[in-house]
């Protein structure tokens, strides 16, 4: 209930209106709800009161990572002491936004001296290991994780991250395989539910498994887009096109921004041979993509290429 929430830290402001955590507090939430513009005027609001209030400092530079002014946002983590309690999060933020400029090993170092700093921080772990998978060198990512796993067995964060990295590297079976001891110690667990069922489908495998292991994942997270795009996945690789077509239209509705999602939908559509439909979201997928994913670029426009070759010779088939 960010809305009521929002109003009574207002009202809290009108009667105590130089309290800075009442304005933070009130800055969170409008960080929280993506009113960037709101939350940084509260946070500006504080540092003119106090300069040296590194809280204020630190999620302002946390708005301006979200809207992308990266420089100003790297102004501010500049201004932000080791001694902080903030200073790790500083760290990953820096990281983050020289992933973002495409400065790849620039942020491998901030993010390796992060986690030298405090190798038992998931969050630095994670993500340092998600940018050696981003510089191809999963197998640094999978000795990363393990290592950490051999300390912390029972962290699900990093469980999950060697799956996936294992999954990346075609190590498809040691996925599945850390995925189900992930399952077995938690039964809800959403996300390995959801990674299992998926991947069979993509291996065409095990499809009546892998269809109760989406139902369960959809059960527990019933408004999740993709989980509902694995479900009309697998409904496409059991060759039921209605039903993967419904899943796969109501997750494009929840998830608007997925490239990997608008394939799949113009999968099924070109296999109902509704050319132009197939056209439609493949070209909003490759629109989305961006060149973020080169091999979903190409998957894409090898499919534009071929459906659009197709109904050129429709085209002069039916002139002749």
């Amino acid at each position: 209930r960010l809305e009521d929430a929002a109003e009574q830290f207002m009202k809290a402001g009108r009667l105590d209106s130089q309290n800075p955590d009442i304005k933070l507090r009130l800055g969170l939430l409008y960080l929280e709800k993506k009113e960037y513009d709101k939350a940084i005027q509260e946070f500006n609001i504080i540092l003119l009161g106090n300069p040296e209030d590194e809280r204020a400092r630190y999620y302002l530079a946390l708005c301006y990572t979200e809207t992308g002014n990266y420089d100003e946002s790297l102004r501010l983590l500049d201004t932000i002491s080791e001694d902080s309690k903030f200073y790790d999060d500083t760290l990953v933020q820096r990281g983050f936004i020289f992933e973002k400029k495409g400065q790849l090993e620039e942020a491998l170092n901030i993010m390796e001296e992060a986690s030298n700093r405090n190798p038992n921080n998931e969050i630095l772990i994670n993500y340092l290991g998600i940018l050696y998978r981003n510089l191809d060198r999963d197998d640094d990512a999978i000795a990363l994780y393990r290592d950490f796993l051999r300390r912390h067995n029972d962290n699900e964060i990093i469980a999950y991250s060697l799956g996936v990295t294992y999954y990346m590297n075609e190590e498809e079976a040691k996925a599945i395989d850390t995925m189900k001891r992930i399952v077995e110690k938690n039964p809800n667990h959403v996300d390995a539910l959801n990674f299992m069922g998926y991947s069979y489908a993509e291996m065409g495998i095990n499809l009546e498994d892998a269809e109760m292991l989406v139902k369960r994942a959809l059960k527990l997270s019933p408004n999740r887009g993709y989980i509902i795009d694995s479900l009309g996945w697998v409904y496409y690789k059991k060759g039921d096109l209605d039903k993967a077509l419904e899943y796969l239209e109501k997750a494009v509705k929840l998830t608007s921004d997925d490239p990997a999602i608008m394939e799949h939908l113009g999968d099924v559509y070109r296999d109902k041979a509704d050319t132009l439909r197939a056209l439609e979201f493949y070209e909003k997928g490759l629109e989305l993509n961006a060149d973020e994913d080169k091999e979903i670029k190409e998957r894409l426009e090898e499919k534009i290429n071929t459906l659009k070759h197709k109904l050129n010779v429709q085209s002069r088939e039916r002139a002749i």
